[in-house]
């Protein structure tokens, strides 16, 4: 069984630290809010770079506008349908367009750039600086205001925030609706803010706006830089921040040294006063102290490893929650698209379910959700007295970071042409490859990944008319929650039917029946999210529910998942039902098809390994002594990464065996991490880990 540990960063000459990645509840981020943060380890802040020079790449070819959902700021405590909105700024017409549906009456319009400090949130407070745009006359259908912004006034103002009011308020008193740009639009008004202040002609020279919260300074601007910042202090946020909370972080469910996941195994491992148990002894968040109020169930989670969202609203605490499993957090970047017809808010997809994030649901209004629903003293959820809400330059940090983890891209099984085509030397894994494709996995999981091909639009498509198609992360209804009901935990606990995206009730047809003529106490559509597979190898049990861990299918959980495509509850779902060819697989596609997920997972597993490696060879080529603690964390996820890819390969029998070369590389681990050893020589064993793994893969791969 791993040791799971906490790993220490120590302050150093140059670089101040804090002490544990995985915080007590009594260590409060005002403790090290001070401090600097300490270089990324975990995430890389080159990709993000990279994806940020395809954006502005892509945003420059045409018309270069910003488009910012609007929504109820208090969409973050309770989920309900009502007025939102759109406000577009467009840099080349210089103008603004807001636009309203289902709202009536008269609105303010306002700019309103927030101003950061303790205590303080991206809602407008007292001390933001507020400016007036104009009054929006607004009726059930859509009504829209036209802005022009290019006189001189304008000039030194920047698009952090977006509000509307009702007439006679201002924003820091009442807030109706709000928006702000994401971290890439923010870092280009930056750009064009330094551009102008440099007096260059060319990229926005003169724009009337920054597009930039007012702690970067202009002037001569490094997007790479900035977003190396922006990084670094999101991975201290991730893993520091309770947020004036409960004592909990974003890495209490989400631990790097666990894939960025909590199962039972690695539960078990914690000490009885960690944050994550806080429904055992906060007598505030406990339901048998609080009045039955529920904020977790101990048991379930300690059993399968869930956690319980309100995912439906705050409204019904006793009775309205969903108990799901804690995805990871990897490769965020390849898997956010959301279809552009259909399903359609949220903006991206986030979460099981794909509508994980509140507001317009994107990534960055996603920490919000999360400090909202897991970090609270009281469940009386209070901003400000149980949490402090993140401020704007707190969401570019934890967007830039998540973005900045695990994959980038997916891979390519079919194209041999393609520079990221895989195939395997194992023969059962290729064939469990061509399995995988045959058997329609890739209709759900295109490439292995979260990804599904859907139309773009079908608007003025006549027959005959050839169809556009888009990679997006789709949602399905696959009778998961149907195989819950036919085969309950057998804990007797409440745990109420998950009804997926959405958030109206529905009725769902058992297996073989006829529709159920009211709902089970649901709240929508009975889809799910397609999540990557890649990485699933070593974080199951699979599913939001975990199901194949109360109900195995199989004694090895990774097939036991495959399996589940062969029950009933499959075949009668729409999503196995979608295809004319029902789903057919063979006891030796199941098994071959799970070989191939063990194989493409400690692939990534490697690669996971070689990347933390060698963010900690350019610290120790730098300076070792004073980024040791830094090295030594990326040295130790390695670790972890090289431990599981043993794990998912270990007596299965591959050929060529991989096996050896991750031994040798974790051995020369140990050599590195051995502070007896010579900084000289510490790094050459990490040089020699990064060859090991190297051969590994190649041992894999053809």
């Amino acid at each position: 069984m791993r040791t799971f540990v906490s790993l220490a960063l120590l302050a150093s000459a140059s670089v101040s630290a804090v002490c544990l990645w995985r915080m007590s509840a009594d260590q409060p981020l005002a403790a090290v809010q001070s401090q600097a943060a300490p270089p990324a380890v975990v995430a890389d802040a080159s990709v993000v770079q990279q994806a940020y020079v395809e954006w502005k790449t892509a945003f420059e070819s045409g018309a270069r506008q910003i488009s910012i959902g609007l929504t109820q700021p208090a969409s973050h405590l309770r989920r309900r349908s009502g007025p939102y909105g759109t406000a577009t700024y467009d840099l080349d017409q210089r103008s603004l367009v807001i636009e309203l549906q289902q709202a009536q009456g008269e609105y303010d319009a306002w700019l309103v750039a927030n101003i950061d400090g303790p205590g303080r949130s991206y809602l407008p407070e007292r001390g933001d600086e507020c400016r007036w745009l104009g009054r929006i006359h607004a009726q059930e259908a859509c009504s829209q205001l036209a802005l022009a912004l290019d006189g001189a006034q304008w000039n030194d103002m920047t698009l952090d925030t977006l509000v509307l009011t009702r007439v006679g308020v201002r924003p820091e008193e009442e807030t109706f609706l709000l928006g702000q740009p994401n971290v890439f639009e923010r870092l280009y008004g930056a750009e064009m803010a330094a551009a102008r202040t440099d007096g260059a002609t060319t990229l926005g020279s003169g724009l009337p706006l920054a597009f930039i919260a007012p702690q970067i300074a202009l002037g001569s601007f490094d997007p790479a830089g900035q977003l190396q910042s922006l990084v670094d202090h999101g991975e201290k946020l991730f893993f520091l921040g309770t947020f004036g909370g409960n004592g909990r972080t974003c890495g209490t469910c989400h631990p790097a040294e666990n894939n960025f996941t909590i199962d039972r195994d690695f539960i078990a491992t914690l000490p009885a006063s960690d944050p994550l148990f806080l429904a055992e002894f906060d007598p505030n968040l406990d339901s048998n102290q609080n009045g039955g109020l529920m904020f977790e169930q101990p048991d379930l989670m300690r059993y399968f490893g869930l956690i319980l969202e309100n995912l439906d609203g705050f409204d019904d605490l006793q009775n309205r929650f969903v108990m799901r499993a804690v995805s990871h957090t990897f490769a965020q970047k390849a898997q956010l698209r959301r279809p552009v017809v259909g399903q359609a808010p949220p903006k991206q997809r986030l979460g099981w379910s794909g509508d994980g994030s509140p507001g317009v649901g994107t990534l960055r209004e996603f920490a919000v959700g999360a400090v909202t629903q897991h970090f609270p003293k009281t469940l009386n959820r209070t901003p400000g007295v149980d949490f402090v809400l993140p401020n704007s330059s707190e969401l570019d940090a934890l967007e830039a970071f998540q973005l900045a983890l695990g994959r980038q891209s997916d891979v390519e099984l079919s194209n041999s042409a393609d520079p990221n085509f895989i195939a395997f030397e194992d023969i059962d894994a290729e064939n469990g490859k061509q399995s995988f494709q045959g058997l329609r996995c890739t209709t759900c999981h295109h490439n292995a990944g979260a990804n599904s091909f859907f139309t773009t639009d079908f608007t003025g498509v006549q027959v005959g008319d050839p169809l556009n198609f888009t990679l997006a992360n789709g949602n399905f209804d696959t009778g998961v929650e149907a195989f819950l009901i036919n085969n309950p935990d057998g804990t007797g606990l409440p745990r109420p039917v998950d009804g997926g995206f959405g958030t109206e009730p529905t009725g769902m047809a058992p297996p073989g029946g006829l529709p159920i003529p009211g709902p089970l106490g649901e709240f929508g559509d009975n889809t799910f999210s397609s999540l990557s597979v890649v990485e699933f190898a070593d974080t199951v049990p699979g599913f939001h529910n975990h199901i194949t861990a109360h109900a195995p299918l199989d004694p090895d959980p990774v097939l036991a998942a495959v399996l589940f495509y062969r029950t009933g509850e499959f075949a009668n779902s729409s999503g196995g039902l979608f295809e004319p060819t029902p789903l057919s697989m063979s006891g030796q596609d199941a098994q071959d098809t799970a070989r191939f997920l063990r194989a493409i997972n400690a692939v990534q597993n490697g690669r996971n390994a070689r990347r933390f490696l060698q963010r900690a060879l350019t610290l120790a080529t730098t300076n070792f002594a004073v980024f040791e603690p830094v090295i030594m964390r990326g040295v130790g996820l390695a670790d972890f990464e090289v431990e599981d890819a043993i794990g998912v390969l270990s007596g299965f029998g591959f050929s060529p065996d991989p096996e050896p070369n991750f031994l040798n590389a974790r051995a020369m681990i140990v050599v590195a991490q051995d502070p007896l050893n010579s900084f000289a020589t510490r790094t050459t064993a990490i040089k020699k880990a990064i060859i090991y793994l190297n051969k590994a893969e190649d041992d894999l791969l053809q």
